[in-house]
């Protein structure tokens, strides 16, 4: 697990899982604003929120605990790393959130740097399909009745 001070100046490719107290989507933001490319046009972000309601349950989701393969880092580095091989994008940046997440919390950051935001909107879509698909996390779905579920965050729809 890497932390803010691992994104190096100049760094255009990041990923990586951690607590939320490793980063935080302005420290995210800001490496990506003073590491853009002069040709960078826009950065795009996006941020996951933790939501109240379940694809896997009628219930009603009260927090999750979110756990990550340790080799996680690579392969959100290697998400990273595709999608911005993909969109010719300047700079691309994903961290995922670990631990307990309450309602409205972050779980997520993106942050993508491209010459016109069309790319950029594109590479968007494109990178959240694909961390939903690939990225090493767990979702434990802990419900308002004080039961609770284990679901893989991979191949799901669910933030």
């Amino acid at each position: 697990m890497k932390d803010k001070n691992r994104i190096a100046n100049g760094q255009l490719i990041f990923g990586d899982i951690g607590e939320r107290d490793k980063m935080s989507f302005s420290d995210l933001y800001d490496s990506a604003l003073s590491n853009a490319p002069p040709n960078t046009g826009d950065l795009i972000t996006f941020t996951g929120i933790v939501r109240n309601t379940s694809s896997e349950s009628a219930k009603s989701v009260e927090y999750l605990v979110v756990e990550a393969w340790n080799e996680g880092a690579f392969i959100m580095e290697a998400i990273a790393r595709k999608i911005f091989e993909r969109h010719s994008l300047t700079l691309c940046y994903i961290y995922h959130l670990t631990g307990t997440l309450k309602i409205g919390d972050p779980i997520v950051y993106v942050v993508l740097g491209s010459e016109h935001r069309e790319e950029g909107f594109e590479a968007l879509r494109d990178i959240i399909l694909l961390y939903k698909k690939d990225a090493p996390v767990w979702k434990k779905e802990v419900y308002s009745d004080g039961t609770g579920r284990w679901i893989s965050a991979a191949g799901s729809s669910e933030s």
